[in-house]
């Protein structure tokens, strides 16, 4: 499917510029599972 493609994109890119805050990373997670609730059931929570 491709919002899953674009959403493991986005992920990849999240975790190679890892300098944004915990609290943007929250956000986003948070945007990114609102979306795609599957999401969450793959992807664990970020770690801290």
């Amino acid at each position: 499917m491709e919002t899953t493609k674009k959403a493991q994109m986005i992920m990849t890119w999240i975790l190679r510029w890892y300098t944004v805050t915990d609290f943007d990373l929250t956000i986003i997670w948070h945007l990114l599972t609102l979306q795609m609730p599957h999401l969450s059931s793959q992807v664990p929570l970020h770690p801290r």
